[in-house]
């Protein structure tokens, strides 16, 4: 009778588990997206312009992220609509089949977008992340 109330319990709780995983992923990747505002900012301060992608910040040592190795979602990073007053930074799941949408920030600071899974659970970053 123990072992069958362990297994129901266990039956719950990972999953749960599993989505809090994701959930801490997308919340990295949102602070990543923060980093890369901020290097975004630096590089603005040194040549006048924003960086046109995350290898020049990179170049210039103002942005190293950090991997995170998971199976459950891993993100790339780039920049687009550059000028000299704008830019987009995209985080963008790697792994298409499994995983949609993206998450961004703008020169505002703001982390917007959501991440869905090919189940229909929607992963969006958590309160002060997303927040400048």
């Amino acid at each position: 009778m123990v072992f069958v109330m362990i297994s129901i319990l266990a039956g719950f709780a990972i999953p749960m588990v599993g989505r809090s995983i994701e959930q801490a992923l997308v919340d990295g990747a949102a602070s990543d997206l923060k980093g890369l505002w901020t290097a975004q900012r630096l590089y603005w301060l040194k040549h006048g312009e924003y960086a046109a992608s995350v290898d020049a910040l990179r170049q210039d040592r103002l942005f190293t992220p950090q991997p995170m190795y998971s199976s459950a979602i891993s993100f790339s990073y780039s920049i687009s609509g550059t000028d000299s007053n704008t830019f987009t930074v995209l985080a963008t799941p790697q792994d298409a089949n499994r995983w949609n949408g993206g998450l961004s920030i703008t020169q505002d600071g703001n982390v917007s977008g959501t991440i869905q899974a090919s189940d229909g659970t929607q992963l969006r970053p958590s309160g002060e992340i997303s927040k400048p």
